[in-house]
Formats: structure tokens, C-alpha cells, sequence
């Protein structure tokens, strides 16, 4: 969802600032390389100690060892650094950062499926309230749309993933009909507000065929 920034904030007839844009690109290119680093780690408590390092030196309030860093990941925490300490929204990135670490492993482990929606709905709500940090000229109705559809985008993400993630160890459920059938229930459930909340029904339906393109490209990559 946030990839597509520049096109949603157009719907909402507004413009976001080239460096708000180019911050959003940092962030979201950093985490998708901290995924890279954590997710193959087989042990909680390293991906959760390495995990707090990173947030810790992204946020300024701590240093990670060389042992730790790759060329990738030390320009990634660089960059992002920099970008968070500009805001000067460091103690709110570090408050949602902490608490997504701590969701996503509670939702590795789960076996649950109830609990599985629940903290992928909230994996992606405070994803986008990361996001939100850094969009300062983000116009009210986008931010609004921002919220009410992240839940569900999250979901759409994790039906998406089930598979490859189950197979990476990286999700405790077998995605089967047990699995697939509660998670669609409640992204379906979830369509309306979105409808509501977006300026055009033609302009969600284009806006979601294009998401639904991104999704699919971003899993064929991963896999």
C-alpha cells in the first residue's frame, strides 16, 4: 500500500513532498532489508536482540556491532537514521518499531487463527503508523484512508505469503481451508470501509488492481 503513495494522495487531491516521498522509499527499502537479516534467524531471542539493536541505532540511542552489520544493512540503518532523526518523531518510531518486533513474533508463533488476524491486522496498522511519522504533508482524508485499510491490506499481504511463509518456518499454521477460509471472511468483511473511505469506486477498483499487481510481483520475487 505504501509503494503506491503518489497515486493515492493524487485520489485525495493532494501532493506529497519529494523528500517525503524519498523518505518513505528509505524506510520501506530498509525494512524489507531487516526482514532479509531476521527472518532466516532460526532463534527468537537473537532476532529479538538483534531486532531492538537495530531500532535502537536507527533511533539514535544505540550502536550495533560490526559483527552484526552487512554493507547492505549498515546503509539501510544510515540512511533511515538520518531520515528519522530529521523528523524529530524518534521516540514515536521507536515506540511502534518495538512494538511491531515484538507483535511479528508473537504471530510467528502462534497457532491460533484467530490470533493470527489479529496481529496481522495490527502488524498492519502499525506499519502504517511508521509510515505516517514520515508523511508530514499528508492531507486528513489520506491519513484516514491510510488507517481504515491497513488491517485488511495486511491480510490481503498474508493470504498472499501463507505458503511461502509456512514453508520458511515463518508462519506456525498450515494455510489450509482451516487457514484461508477465517482470513478471507474477515478481509471481506473489511472491503466496505475501504469503499467508504476512498473519494471514487472506480478509482478503488483501479487502485486495487494495481495493489493486487504489486502484491503478486513482490511474492513471485520472494519465492
Amino acid at each position: 500500500m505504501a509503494r503506491d503513495l503518489p497515486g493515492l494522495a493524487r485520489a485525495f487531491g493532494c501532493s506529497l513532498s519529494p523528500r517525503s516521498l524519498r523518505d518513505i522509499d528509505f524506510f520501506l527499502q530498509a525494512l524489507e532489508c531487516i526482514d532479509r537479516v531476521l527472518d532466516p534467524l532460526p532463534d527468537m531471542v537473537r532476532r529479538t536482540t538483534l531486532g531492538r539493536a537495530i531500532v535502537d541505532s536507527v533511533c539514535g540511542s544505540g550502536t550495533l556491532s560490526d559483527a552484526a552489520l552487512t554493507p547492505e544493512l549498515s546503509r539501510h540503518v544510515d540512511r533511515l537514521r538520518e531520515v528519522v532523526t530529521q523528523s524529530e518523531r524518534a521516540d514515536e518510531f521507536r515506540k511502534f518499531s518495538l512494538l511491531a518486533l515484538t507483535n511479528a513474533e508473537r504471530m510467528k508463533a502462534t497457532r491460533s487463527v484467530r490470533e493470527y488476524i489479529a496481529r496481522s491486522r495490527r502488524e498492519g496498522r502499525l506499519l502504517v503508523e511508521l509510515v505516517l511519522l514520515l508523511l508530514p504533508d499528508a492531507a486528513p482524508r489520506l491519513v484516514a484512508f491510510l488507517r481504515g485499510v491497513a488491517g485488511i491490506c495486511n491480510l490481503f499481504d498474508k493470504l498472499t505469503d501463507a505458503g511461502l511463509d509456512y514453508s520458511r518456518g515463518e508462519l506456525a499454521i498450515p494455510p489450509g481451508i482451516r487457514f484461508y477460509a477465517p482470513m478471507f471472511a474477515v478481509f471481506a468483511r473489511g472491503l466496505p470501509a475501504a469503499y467508504r473511505l476512498y473519494p471514487s469506486l472506480l478509482g478503488l477498483v483501479t487502485w486495487s488492481a494495481g495493489y493486487l499487481v504489486i502484491m503478486g510481483m513482490r511474492t513471485l520475487l520472494k519465492s
